[in-house]
């Protein structure tokens, strides 16, 4: 086994000890992709769409549907303005920046519901390319991970628990 796969092996094992954070798992990926790259690039990308879709309906099974009706039926409005702005303004912002329409459409669902589960289940329904499959999951979890890091500063600048 050559030094790249060590590597991402001693990553993978390293981020499933208790102790390493999601903060630290994160850098650690963005760490070995730009210093030696993935090894394993096939295998990883069909991983990442199973686990994907084993983790949201392990989500759904710990959720109780009576408790999300409970704390959900006040703001189901909100949720329902809140989803359709975003992806209003995700279909100008695409077509005022000229982006493929796969792809603005799907990081608007991913914007928009629930990252790349939304862009897991919506690729299918509007025949998106591997491409664009591609690019809006990185334009998301490129979001998402710099919220990973600004959004706890700016809680504790305003001081909130």
């Amino acid at each position: 086994m050559n030094l790249k796969k060590t590597l991402f092996l001693v990553l993978l094992a390293t981020c499933a000890l208790p102790h390493v954070g999601t903060g630290l798992g994160l850098a650690m990926g963005i760490g070995l992709s730009f210093l030696v790259g993935n090894p394993w690039p096939e295998k990883t990308a069909s991983a990442s769409k199973h686990l994907l879709k084993i983790s949201v309906v392990g989500l759904g099974f710990g959720m109780q549907l009576a408790e999300v009706w409970r704390v959900g039926k006040h703001s189901i409005v909100y949720t329902f303005v809140g989803i359709a702005g975003t992806l209003a303004a995700g279909a100008v912002l695409g077509r005022a920046l000229k982006v493929h329409g796969s792809t603005a459409t799907l990081v608007s669902f991913g914007t928009a519901i629930c990252g790349g589960s939304a862009i897991a289940a919506m690729a299918p329904v509007v025949q998106a390319e591997n491409e664009d499959v591609a690019v809006s999951m990185a334009t998301i979890f490129t979001l998402n991970s710099v919220a990973l890091f600004l959004f706890p500063v700016i809680g504790h600048l305003l001081q909130l628990s």
